[in-house]
């Protein structure tokens, strides 16, 4: 297949972001500057950013089909242009934050955006994956850098510990993931989603439910879900505070939709794979929750939390094959909910970066170092307030019309368990952010236990990031109607 102009303009994005990737390595090979590859990098995303919403909103598509297929390995089309402008989104608000925490880091960091900027090409490439081939190349682009952007703040040796953990776990996940695309590519002879989901022959086959079990465990694993989660609160806790933001955003967001698109094609048996989802979905959405609440970091907390959020977008997954829901409401209601989450989550780690920093030590994450932030910087505890509620879900935020979509999904599809399972996780996880919420507004303790007014210093991105999410999250959560007619256009 020949590439032609309107190819390339077609995947401007990812050609936006390489470009970036190179221009940083050249510049830092010239001149060392934090700054200056900081910055550089925010606007390649930026670039790469508008390059999607032009390929979306231009001419670059065809009319009536709203899709392109570039090489037969990938295609852009509405659900890949919007999981790549989530991407590109929280690859830019993450580089934001790493400006500011890396900003008094006593080495060079000018590698960090480099890493950054690797993964999330690998990302784009991974929500327009059609091709089993293209999608363990996102897959693996994605996550190579990231075990080095864990580690980045060698020194600490938490950070050392997540980056080796994460690569030991991740390369035993892909182990299950290759096993089963080679399973399911000697029984069909196809690479290609749509070839495989197109052969009948194929449907309630043993060796097929297995190759797609091999290949969900591969992707679960990435998405936390229980009980593939145990490195999640350990990496969450160890990493840099950017990195765990990109790990709870940016990661779950390509992985969730490759696996959406993959469900949707692929030839399994319903009696077997989708009792096997629901039981990931219902320990997920539980054990999330109870383990949280015996959590006093607020990383780990939010590792817990994401293990139980993406227990509720696995209901998604469970109703497009269970009661065959159509794929347009599923994927509706999962870009919705996944948009939803990552501002929510960016927000909340936005807050964080604010007050720590790896010059001073270990992250500042124990509940302890924000109990009385409100009475020193009521701004930023009122940001962090509002991420708490629409993490739960509180009516009138962003969390909750997300959940309302997914909720709506299974109810549509009769899925009435795992709607009161929804339910009552939500409930479990109403204290958990409440109680971090009350610490917040707790009377100050000494100055060494609490979030001194010399962390805040010089930390005018982190800043930004946590006045812009947290703004557009109160809007969503009051009038939603414009993300939802963007996700509307599938």
């Amino acid at each position: 297949m020949n590439l032609t102009s309107t190819h390339l303009l077609a995947i401007s994005p990812m050609i936006v972001t390489g470009l970036t990737v190179l221009v940083v390595m050249l510049v830092t090979a010239w001149r060392r500057s934090h700054a200056v590859s900081a910055t550089l990098t925010a606007i390649g995303l930026a670039l790469a950013f508008v390059a999607t919403l032009w390929v979306g909103f231009g001419s670059v598509l065809p009319h009536g089909t709203h899709s392109l297929s570039v090489t037969p390995v990938m295609v852009v089309d509405r659900y890949s242009l919007i999981f790549t402008g989530m991407v590109l989104v929280g690859g830019f608000f993450c580089t934001l934050l790493g400006k500011t925490y890396f900003n008094r880091f006593d080495d060079h960091p000018d590698e960090f955006y480099m890493l950054l900027a690797c993964s999330v090409m690998g990302a784009i490439l991974l929500v327009s994956s059609v091709h089993m081939a293209a999608m363990f190349v996102g897959l693996e682009l994605m996550s190579v850098p990231l075990y080095g952007m864990a580690a980045f703040t060698y020194r600490n040796r938490n950070s050392l510990e997540a980056g080796i953990k994460y690569m030991v776990l991740s390369a035993l996940a892909t182990t299950f993931l290759l096993f089963g695309m080679a399973l399911l590519y000697a029984i069909s002879g196809s690479l290609l989603f749509n070839e495989i989901g197109a052969q009948p022959s194929l449907l309630g086959s043993r060796w097929t439910t297995i190759a797609v079990g091999m290949m969900v465990i591969g992707l679960a694993f990435k998405l936390s879900v229980i009980p593939f989660h145990l490195w999640t609160p350990d990496v969450y806790e160890g990493a840099p505070m950017p990195v765990t933001a990109f790990l709870a955003t940016v990661s779950k967001v390509a992985v969730f939709a490759a696996l959406l698109r993959f469900m949707i094609s692929a030839p399994v048996d319903r009696d077997i794979l989708y009792k096997v989802l629901s039981g990931l979905a219902i320990l997920s959405m539980l054990g999330g929750n109870l383990l949280a609440l015996l959590q006093n970091n607020l990383k780990r907390i939010m590792g817990y939390s994401s293990i139980a959020h993406l227990g509720y977008l696995m209901i998604v997954v469970v109703a497009l094959g269970w009661h065959s829901s159509p794929a347009v409401s599923s994927a509706e209601a999962a870009a919705l909910y996944l948009g939803m989450y990552m501002l929510t989550a960016l927000g909340a780690f936005a807050v964080m970066t604010l007050v720590t920093s790896p010059y001073d030590g270990s992250d500042y994450a124990q509940l302890y170092h924000y109990r009385g932030l409100f009475w020193r910087h009521p701004y930023q505890a009122a940001g962090l307030s509002l991420m708490m509620i629409s993490m739960a879900g509180i009516p009138l935020t962003a969390g909750f019309v997300g959940k309302f979509y997914v909720v709506s999904v299974a109810v549509e599809s009769h899925l009435w368990w795992l709607a009161m399972v929804l339910v009552l996780g939500s409930a479990i996880g109403l204290y958990y952010y409440l109680r971090v919420m009350i610490t917040l507004f707790l009377p100050e303790r000494t100055e060494e236990e609490g979030v001194g007014a010399e962390r805040l210093k010089g930390a005018s991105c982190a800043l930004v990031t946590a006045f812009v999410v947290t703004t557009v999250v109160w809007i969503l959560g009051l009038y939603p109607t414009p993300l939802m007619n963007l996700v509307g256009t599938f």
